[in-house]
């Protein structure tokens, strides 16, 4: 579901709410779902961005040497401090409960002033809120106190960034075989196409995502392969994730699908 509605909607902006959209509609407390996700995320978003810190200190001649140019050396600082201020307000949001509350009722004090959500039982709302709240605390408590599994959990994502890293070196193997291009060169050029797109707050980054494989990808590969290489990256990394996830968000669609209510009996879903 995530991998289909990332990519469709703006900044990715509806990935994950529609994946705690489906959870809990299966019986998924919202609290541990929306922990579930955030965790996922925190995780993803370290892995990637140290990453392509240690990817640019290793190859840090070749990245200057592709962006040599105002425009996107401007594009690769945005998207490196963009990608710094989400991580560092969603970990504060994950761990400073008393401000998050505060904001919450803050929130909920303004809206109180306009005649319209007034009598819509805001009070209320703020309590099951604050309720969520304190189950999506408990559970990142929870996990933090389970280093094996944390180790566990950056782990897998590593290998996941890795083979996402390793789609650009498979593709140039298949169109220029006898190239002497460096696996670990074209890393580093996924990492910061990557960083470059992800700024963009349009779907899959379209256009965008090109440009800056070309960009990269151009000391690789000939002008005749190039356009082939980029195409063929897409389909492999954007279009058939799409593909594979429109089952999986036709279930969202679905009534009256089987709680699973033992996952969030205990509180032992993460």
């Amino acid at each position: 579901t995530g991998h289909f509605f990332s990519p469709v909607t703006p900044g990715a902006s509806c990935g994950q709410p529609m994946q705690m959209f489906l959870l809990t509609s299966l019986g998924v407390d919202l609290g541990f779902s929306s922990s579930m996700l955030l965790q996922k995320f925190i995780v993803f978003q370290t892995v990637s961005t140290v990453y392509a810190a240690v990817l640019f200190f290793i190859e840090s001649k070749f990245i200057i040497s592709r962006i040599n140019g105002t425009f996107m050396i401007l594009f690769v600082i945005i998207g490196f401090l963009s990608q710094l201020i989400v991580m560092g307000f969603i970990i504060s949001a994950c761990f400073m409960p008393k401000t998050v509350k505060k904001l919450v009722r803050a929130t909920a004090a303004l809206l109180k002033r306009f005649k319209f959500f007034r009598d819509k039982g805001i009070d209320e709302k703020v309590e099951k809120t604050e309720e969520k709240l304190n189950i999506f605390y408990t559970s990142n408590k929870r996990f933090i106190k389970r280093p094996l599994l944390m180790l566990t959990v950056f782990i897998e994502i590593t290998i996941q960034v890795t083979l996402i890293y390793a789609v650009p070196y498979f593709v140039y193997k298949c169109l220029l075989p006898n190239g002497s291009g460096a696996a670990l060169t074209m890393f580093c050029s996924v990492a910061f196409v990557n960083v470059v797109s992800s700024m963009i707050p349009i779907p899959g980054s379209s256009g965008v995502s090109e440009l800056a494989f070309s960009v990269f990808f151009g000391a690789f590969f000939t002008p005749t392969t190039l356009k082939s290489a980029v195409l063929i990256w897409r389909i492999i990394t954007y279009y058939t994730p799409v593909l594979f996830g429109v089952p999986f968000a036709l279930l969202i669609k679905k009534k009256g699908q089987p709680e699973l209510k033992h996952i969030h009996k205990k509180g032992d879903c993460i």
